[in-house]
């Protein structure tokens, strides 16, 4: 396994502020990955 999940995570910070009319504090994020290897 290499560590592309870890660095699309990574590279996704810092993710965009939320917009103006959002009335919450934060907001949960999932990422799913297919790690499967396939040659």
């Amino acid at each position: 396994m290499d560590n592309s999940g870890l660095r699309a995570v990574l590279s996704s910070n810092p993710m965009p502020a939320l917009p103006n009319d959002y009335s919450g504090s934060y907001v949960v994020v999932t990422f799913d990955f297919d790690l499967g290897m396939s040659r």
